[in-house]
């Protein structure tokens, strides 16, 4: 047999070259940048412009055409899009501590963190007193707006539907607090509505409910009682907060009352105060009963149901959080009174992306306009693995993919049609 020993030397151009020309490739054929050293391999019917460039295990996200990154990102940095260079580009750190040190945690009765597969009604209490729940209505976990997380709890009120969560909460549980105190805070998206006041915390002691200042604008509203029946007092915010929860946009409400006031933050600056000296009562039904998204199980043309999304609902008991005006929180609520918080930096807490399973290797994400989110994509690319080398012609693969072992190169030029390429030495 006659050896012949030789040296292949592919197709090569600048980048701007191949860009300007935009060859067709024979199916298999390899073309290299000479000035970035990035390849593409031709399939006998795309030119240039349209072919995927190969990528190299382990995939650098550097390496993709569109990304820059000059340096060594600092841990938890973003990449945002620049529109002027077309390239995404290193953004802010962001990321949370999950879970964080909660001083009063084991005081926490009520923690709805809404976290759920969307679309359902599962909805748990992930405080420690895992109070029982009941769902009213439809009120459904939702990636439409998140705050934090992977859901928030869509609660769709209209006058004909009443939705809600019924807490059923235990007497040990000590509802409501007695002459402690208690906070009430959370994260919320209110919807825009017809109605003029909405609903959105109910119990005979202490409520929250929402009245509608302009067509894009409410603000909230602080009921409590001294005797366990009718409200005896109720604190309202001065003219000039009468716009402070906006429609379509995330605030931080918070409700506190101590031994001596009552007070209400949005997004961490006081609004309202009154004085607040009596105790509130310890309810004399079992269980207690509280209502959240609504005050019971219809709704009436002027008072309807929060209509919008809630995140990480908590209720303290014993203890007025806030007394003077706070950053809000940066990070979802703890779930666990730990004392090492454990930096995580996933991309599937953002609230635009939505990753409902465990990605294969390779797969994209793509944008989705119609619920204006990324998704999982298909896998494209081209790969050079050394792995599994195809054991006939016709062997499983894709399009561009490419592998080797010690003796060839095997590149797959249709699906399940591989061609292969002796390796020599020179």
């Amino acid at each position: 047999m006659t050896v012949i020993d030789a040296r292949q030397q592919q197709r090569y151009d600048t980048a701007a070259n191949w860009a300007t020309v935009n060859p067709l490739l024979l199916a298999g054929e390899l073309g290299v940048e000479s000035d970035t050293n990035k390849v593409k391999i031709g399939d006998g019917n795309s030119l240039w412009n349209s072919l995927l460039y190969v990528e190299v295990e382990p995939i650098s996200i550097n390496d993709i055409a569109d990304v820059n990154i000059s340096s060594t990102p600092s841990e938890g940095t973003t990449l945002i899009y620049n529109s002027n260079t077309n390239e995404w580009v290193p953004g802010p750190v962001i990321g949370y501590l999950d879970p964080s040190t909660d001083t009063y945690y084991d005081d926490v009765t009520l923690l709805l963190k809404f976290n759920g597969v969307a679309g359902t009604s599962n909805f748990n209490d992930s405080s420690s007193f895992n109070t029982p729940l009941t769902i009213q209505g439809t009120p459904i976990h939702s990636t439409t707006q998140v705050k934090y997380g992977y859901t928030s709890g869509f609660f769709n009120n209209t006058i004909a539907t009443a939705q809600g969560l019924r807490v059923l909460a235990a007497n040990n549980q000590g509802f409501p607090f007695g002459s402690a105190g208690l906070t009430i805070d959370t994260w919320v998206y209110v919807e825009a509505t017809s109605s003029t006041n909405m609903q959105f915390f109910y119990s005979i002691p202490f409520s929250i409910y929402f009245v509608k200042s302009t067509s894009t604008t409410y603000y909230p509203v602080v009921t409590w009682s001294y005797s366990g029946s009718a409200p005896s007092a109720s604190l309202s915010p001065p003219t000039a907060f009468r716009n402070s929860i906006p429609v379509n946009t995330w605030v931080y409400l918070s409700a506190c009352k101590d031994s001596t006031s009552v007070r209400v933050y949005i997004n961490g600056v006081k609004i309202a105060e009154d004085t607040a000296n009596g105790s509130l009562p310890i309810y004399s039904s079992s269980p207690p009963i509280m209502y959240l998204g609504t005050s019971t199980t219809t709704n009436t043309v002027t008072s309807v149901g929060f209509k919008g999304y809630i995140d990480d609902f908590r209720i303290t008991k014993a203890v007025a959080r806030y007394t003077t005006d706070f950053t809000p929180p940066l990070v979802e609520v703890p779930s666990s009174s730990v004392t090492s918080p454990t930096l995580i930096y996933s991309i599937k807490e953002h609230s635009d992306v939505n990753i409902t399973g465990i990605p294969s290797n390779g797969q994209t994400l793509v944008w989705d306009g119609a619920t204006s989110q990324f998704i999982l994509g298909d896998i494209t690319g081209k790969k050079i693995t050394n792995t599994a080398a195809p054991t006939s012609a016709t062997d499983t693969g894709s399009t561009g993919e490419i592998r080797y072992d010690s003796s060839y190169v095997y590149v797959c030029t249709a699906t399940n049609t591989w061609v292969r390429s002796p390796l020599n030495t020179w």
